[in-house]
């Protein structure tokens, strides 16, 4: 019922794409590690971008590859309606109908010591893989997962850190 020779064909080419020197454009990342990492941003971070690229088949011999980019990129600050109607959120550009058209994309990561001014570049959807985990219907740039557990950690913290304060006064006080 199905053609095995080609099926074997298909998971061996999808095998030998996966290794770092195709699965990504910097060479550093197999399709498994990405696909790790791209969960492992999704729950910290909130999403992952994936840009795609179409290179020629001297430098792939698939002719396609990956640049895994931090939601980091994603100019945060840039929230406006542009002349066209559509409607930038968070970086992300969606039209009438809530379709995402562009991202808009700082041109370095806005942790890295040395910046030369804040530049960004619109880059279309069609380029971009955008991998999130929305929480509602018409979310673009999504919270991360762990947010509201962190939020508790934090208070816990804090409590620890009073309970041992106030043993440690306890401790001091001497009864005559």
């Amino acid at each position: 019922p199905y053609d095995i020779w080609a099926n074997a064909a298909i998971e061996k080419a999808w095998m030998d794409w996966g290794n770092k020197k195709t699965a990504s454009l910097n060479g550093r990342y197999s399709w498994c590690r990405t696909e790790s990492l791209v969960l492992r941003s999704c729950l910290r971070d909130g999403g992952v971008l994936l840009r795609k690229f179409i290179l020629p088949r001297e430098q792939n011999p698939y002719g396609f590859t990956l640049q895994p980019l931090e939601i980091d990129y994603l100019d945060m600050d840039l929230n406006k309606v542009i002349t066209t109607g559509n409607e930038i959120r968070q970086g992300i550009e969606i039209d009438s109908i809530g379709r995402i058209v562009n991202f808009h994309l700082l041109s370095r990561h806005p942790g890295d010591s040395y910046q030369a001014g804040r530049r960004q570049q619109v880059i279309p959807a069609a380029e971009i893989i955008y991998v999130s985990m929305p929480e509602r219907f018409g979310q673009t740039a999504c919270a991360p997962s762990l947010v509201s557990s962190m939020l508790r950690l934090k208070m816990l913290g804090g409590y620890e850190e009073a309970e041992l304060v106030a043993a440690r006064e306890g401790a001091c006080k001497g009864g005559f």
